[in-house]
């Protein structure tokens, strides 16, 4: 789980695409020109909006787009079952990667994120 951000540090740190969710599981998306609804309108930055506490939702990628990241020299991550992130370099060996007892099945099929360097 990632901590929750006060508007102003959601407002900050959310990219061009990326969608945030309030506690209350209303969502925002930044767009090319601001923060929008899920029906395309701009965000009304009323009290209520700014008091809320937001979660950036991750953008996962497959198994592929991760591994052509990696070999890209990005790091990457996958969940485990309790949505902890566990980051893998290039240089990672494979004895490093937790939980211990992992098969290729389970990585495969595993809630990829690319992390920024």
């Amino acid at each position: 789980m990632t901590k929750l951000l006060t508007t102003g540090e959601m407002i900050d740190r959310l990219k061009v695409g990326e969608i945030a969710q309030d506690k209350n599981g209303a969502t925002v998306r930044r767009g090319n020109h601001g923060l929008e609804t899920r029906e395309g309108r701009f965000i009304n930055c009323n009290y209520l909006f700014l008091s809320q506490k937001w979660r950036i939702l991750p953008i996962y990628a497959s198994f592929d787009e991760a591994m052509k990241a990696l070999k890209d020299g990005k790091t990457v991550a996958y969940l485990d079952d309790f949505g902890n992130r566990n980051p893998i370099k290039k240089e990672t060996a494979l004895g490093a990667i937790k939980p211990l007892v992992v098969d290729f099945e389970y990585l495969f099929n595993a809630d990829w994120v690319i992390l920024d360097d």
